[in-house]
């Protein structure tokens, strides 16, 4: 998962002071659950910036902060055609998808995000320049707050508990959607990078502007068939699946019985499937389903995850906390659940 925090100076010539260090290093430990395989630390007079690391490749070109000079970079995320980047940059010896698209950014500018296929969040900081920026769809999260001259940014929000206060503010949409749009967060003075947004800083005229680098695509098939568009779909989701899949490790799925977790495991053909079963229930659950899939694949391991309200209860309010929110749902307390 990994996760990312920093401060700075929106002016450049601005120092920071210990506090501020003794702050990132607080920020750090709010996020620790995200990256507990090791952090790293990189600071000048301008800037403190972190990261905590969970190590799924662990080739030292992946360590951050990444730096060079007058750039810096944290990242969070993983770049799934860094591969293929790499030949298209004619970029040889990297082993890190982390260390690539350092390389891009300083050889590019933020113009390579346009090439990029991946999850991603980050920032990135040049002599005169702040960027923070988030992947197409918003997968990964990104955080920021400017007080008293000071951008601080995080993978959670509660890495700004010990820096300001906390005042709720739910708009009349969240119901709605179960979460806050755009750039809102449920905080006051609290914002969100939209997905695919960036931010970028002006640390001269300390002008702030907000670009949108991606919008999804719309497109009519009337004029292709029914077989056509299935086909196009198998192929599209199938290649989505792989390029997101090391088959040299042990695959593990989360299923539930409907069509996309299902699909998932039918691609991947993993080890094991986990599954939630409430015990005591209103509804009826999918087990059923789990069965008809599982028997489509003899070489996986069901194991069925079960709980009870009470152990939901129990559960609940670490839950909310690492949610960072309201929640109008259960669905993320059985994935909890499993996590567990």
């Amino acid at each position: 998962m990994c996760g990312i925090s920093g401060i700075i100076s929106l002016d450049k010539n601005n120092t920071l002071t210990y506090i501020h260090t003794r702050q990132l290093d607080d920020m750090l430990r709010q996020i620790k659950s995200r990256g507990p395989d090791g952090s790293g630390i990189d600071t000048e007079a301008d800037y403190a910036i972190g990261n905590v690391r969970l190590k799924i490749v662990g080739h030292k070109q992946g360590s951050q902060p990444v730096k060079n000079g007058k750039y810096v970079f944290v990242f969070n995320g993983e770049i799934y055609n860094y591969k293929e980047l790499c030949k298209t940059h004619d970029i040889k010896d990297v082993r890190s998808d982390t260390y690539l698209f350092f390389l891009l950014l300083t050889s590019n500018s933020i113009d390579i995000l346009s090439q990029i296929n991946g999850m991603f969040a980050f920032c990135y900081v040049t002599e005169d320049q702040i960027f923070l920026a988030r992947d197409r769809f918003g997968k990964k999260p990104l955080f920021y707050t400017i007080q008293n001259g000071l951008l601080y940014f995080a993978s959670e929000m509660k890495a700004f508990l010990n820096i300001m206060d906390f005042n709720i503010k739910l708009s009349d949409t969240y119901m709605m959607f179960e979460t806050e749009i755009a750039d809102k967060t449920i905080f006051d003075n609290i914002h969100q990078i939209e997905a695919g947004h960036y931010l970028q800083i002006d640390r001269e005229t300390k002008k702030i502007i907000k670009k949108q680098y991606y919008e999804i695509p719309t497109k009519t098939y009337k004029e292709k068939s029914e077989k056509q568009l299935v086909e196009e779909l198998r192929f599209l989701v199938t290649d989505a699946t792989n390029i997101r899949t090391d088959t040299n490790k042990a695959l593990t799925v989360y299923a539930s019985g409907g069509l996309d977790s299902s699909i998932v495991a039918l691609i991947t053909k993993p080890e094991k499937i986990f599954t939630f079963l409430p015990k005591s229930s209103l509804v009826s659950n999918e087990e059923d389903y789990i069965d008809i899939l599982i028997s489509k694949m003899k070489q996986t391991q069901l194991i069925k995850v079960e709980g009870d309200r009470f152990s939901f209860l129990s559960h609940f309010i670490d839950m909310v906390y690492k949610n960072e929110g309201p929640t109008t749902t259960f669905a993320s307390l059985a994935q909890y659940y499993l996590a567990k």
